[in-house]
């Protein structure tokens, strides 16, 4: 019994542990192709002091905006995620969600109708 409680108390023990200074991409992958990969192509791309900053600015899409930096090694040294306000959720998603329920009642009502 105390062998298996402290078993169990290891594994929860390991199992909540933070990891620290963990690489966000493996060393085999570029950073800058799997962010492209990831995200698409960048909105605008700023070179100043020695670090690229790639800009993600999504101004109709459900996507949040995103601020990459990298240094000269093209490592990754900040990575910032932007939400889009609840109000423009909200109005974007009754917009375009409101349009297709509205569209679909329409044809459903008109497929009936007998034209």
């Amino acid at each position: 019994m105390k062998k298996l409680l402290f078993l169990f108390s290891a594994l929860l023990f390991v199992s909540c542990s933070p990891i620290v200074n963990q690489q966000l991409f493996s060393a085999d992958i570029n950073p800058k192709q799997k962010v492209k990969q990831l995200y698409g192509e960048p909105t605008d791309i700023l070179i100043s002091g020695g670090v690229e900053t790639w800009i993600y600015n999504y101004k109709k899409s459900l996507k949040s905006n995103r601020v990459i930096v990298f240094d000269n090694n093209g490592k990754i040294i900040k990575h910032e995620k932007e939400l889009k306000d609840l109000t423009w959720i909200l109005k974007n998603t009754f917009v375009y969600g409101g349009g297709i329920i509205l569209g679909t009642v329409l044809l459903i009502s008109f497929m009936f109708s007998g034209f």
